[in-house]
């Protein structure tokens, strides 16, 4: 009569054949079963060492679609919120600045209110100071940008 499985003979040292006893004792197994236990897992931790690269290559794919199809479109709403926030934020400066200096600062030029607004916004954002002229240049290339048209870019 033939054996369902095959049976190997393995000698093992003192200390892991304790080690076995111990094991299947609070498992509440069996010696043999506790071996082909330890085989098994370490036969898949070989398997999949093995076939790591493919594994990661699948998790890639999976992270680049997800990025892709879930993302993006998020990603690209965000873009263009920010995008109108920031020309909204710029034409709500630029406002200011006229009504300022046409209403109600007396001798001083938009260019000066604005290259003051400049030298605030860099105090606030912890940006690098500049000189009162390199302010004062910036203002008028706000100034002269004629940011009351709409780009082309929309």
């Amino acid at each position: 009569m033939a054996r369902k499985n095959p049976q190997r003979s393995v000698s093992l040292p003192n200390e892991i054949t304790e080690s076995l006893n111990i094991y299947a004792a609070q498992n509440h197994i069996t010696v043999s079963d506790a071996i082909r236990q330890f085989i098994e897992q370490g036969l898949s931790v070989e398997t999949y060492k093995k076939h790591q690269s493919e594994i990661r290559s699948y998790i890639r794919e999976e992270i680049e679609n997800t990025l892709s199809v879930v993302i993006k479109p998020y990603m690209d709403r965000l873009i263009k919120m920010q995008a109108n926030a920031t020309r909204s934020a710029a034409a709500s400066l630029m406002a200011t600045v006229k009504v300022l200096s046409e209403n109600y600062i007396d001798n001083a030029t938009p260019e000066e209110i604005l290259a003051n607004a400049l030298r605030l916004s860099t105090v606030i954002t912890r940006a690098k100071s500049k000189s009162d002229a390199e302010y004062l240049a910036e203002a008028r290339e706000w100034i002269g940008a004629d940011l009351g048209k709409p780009s082309d870019g929309g």
